[in-house]
Formats: C-alpha cells, structure tokens, sequence
C-alpha cells in the first residue's frame, strides 16, 4: 500500500468570520503579494483523498459510513487513471452537512493533486486533470494577481448573499460557505501553510469537525444535482 496523506491543515485569513478555539490565522499573506492566485469556492462537504489504490476521509483511519460509498465506487473507478505516489483531493459533497445542495454537478469536487514528490500540481494541471476525467471543480471567484481589496469585496458579497438566505430571500441550495484562496503555480507541501488560506462565514457549523460523525449523520439527507443534469464524472452515471 503506499503512503497516505493527511490533507494540510488550511489556516484562516485574517478577516474570516468563523475562528473557533482550535483554528488558527495565517500569519503573513506576504507569500501571496504580486503572485497570481485562484479564489475557489469551499464547498461544504468532507474532505476526501483518493489513492490508485484506496481512499480516505480527512482523517486517514476514521471508519467508514455510508456516505462515502459513492466516492468509494468513484475510486475503484477512477483508480487506474491515479499516476502510483499521487493524490486526489476533493470534497465529497454526496450527502448534507450544513448546506443542503440542490444543483451540483456531481458529488465530487477535485481541488487539488499531489504528485509523487510532494509538489500540489498547479492550477492549470488540475483544470487538464479535471477536465480529462470530467470531475467538476469548485467554482471559480477570482483568478489574477493577489489583491486583498478583491479578496475583502468578495468575502462581504458571501456574506451579504447568506444574510438574504436568512431573510428568506435565496434558497438553502443557494448558500456558501466560504472561499479558498491559493497560489496558482506548483508548491511543496511543506509550504502549504503559507500559500493556502480559507475565508469562513459567520457561524458556520461544522457537524463533523474532529471527525465527530455520529452528530451530523443523525440529521443528513442526499444533496442533489441541478434539474436536468447529467452527473459528472459521465460514466458515473
């Protein structure tokens, strides 16, 4: 079997809305000035790895629950196409968390792959993965030189947007987590923590933080893809 991987822990930007005790600030965004970036949407699911031979929620030994049997078939599917020593990340968004889905494209959304030396490929190799397997991505907010003004702007427009939802103004499927913000080009994996960072919500919950699942797996319902759509990966199907 080879080597499994814990996802990097992905530290909070200075202006996210929802720090909890054991959450931590990046320190500096200096990593990110003058760099190019892509702002991608967190999605509100469990982050999930996908090895060419086996897979894993977040944490490599917690037990395995019902949710996971899609992305469980996907792998077995997919696992040939997995160069040996790589790494697909992506969130299984298959079943409710907080947010109740109603319009996905599929129930895995890739965002990032690692090679066999540690390097997280660059965007653009991970939009050619993506797009040669047909495995969505989350969507794109913003992609260009890191600019902080930008970055706040799209944060408040999060937030405005699920203050309507409160207001009964956008539906539950309509909701947002919040964003991730990365440097497009190739990094290590020891430098993760200084080129990734995520902007949260106001009071987002977190039914299964700390791989609590016994709480949100009482309450959890299947989300759902847009009317109409066909799923993808298409020979998922």
């Amino acid at each position: 079997m080879q080597p499994r991987y814990k996802y990097p822990r992905t530290f909070h930007l200075p202006w996210s809305e929802c720090v909890h005790g054991d959450d931590k600030l990046i320190d500096t965004l200096a990593a990110f000035e003058g760099q190019d970036v892509v702002v991608m949407e967190k999605m509100d699911g469990e982050n999930t790895s996908l090895y060419s031979d086996g897979m894993h929620a977040r944490s490599i030994d917690s037990p395995g629950n019902f949710t996971r049997s899609w992305c469980q078939r996907l792998q077995a599917t997919l696992a040939p196409d997995i160069p040996a020593g790589y790494v697909f990340n992506g969130e299984n968004v298959g079943w409710r968390h907080s947010i109740h889905y109603q319009h996905l494209e599929g129930f895995f959304y890739l965002f990032a792959i690692w090679d066999d030396q540690g390097y997280r490929l660059s965007f653009d190799e991970l939009n050619e993965w993506a797009q040669v397997l047909d495995i969505p991505l989350p969507r794109v907010l913003y992609r260009g030189v890191f600019d902080e003004k930008v970055l706040r702007q799209l944060a408040r427009g999060i937030t405005q947007h699920n203050e309507r939802h409160a207001r009964g103004e956008v539906t539950e499927a309509d909701r947002m987590e919040g964003y991730v913000v990365s440097l497009t080009r190739r990094i290590h994996r020891e430098d993760f923590a200084q080129s990734t960072a995520k902007f949260v919500i106001k009071d987002h919950l977190q039914p299964n933080k700390g791989e609590q699942v016994e709480h949100w797996l009482k309450h959890t319902a299947p989300n759902a893809l847009r009317a109409g759509a066909a799923i993808r990966p298409a020979w998922m199907s």
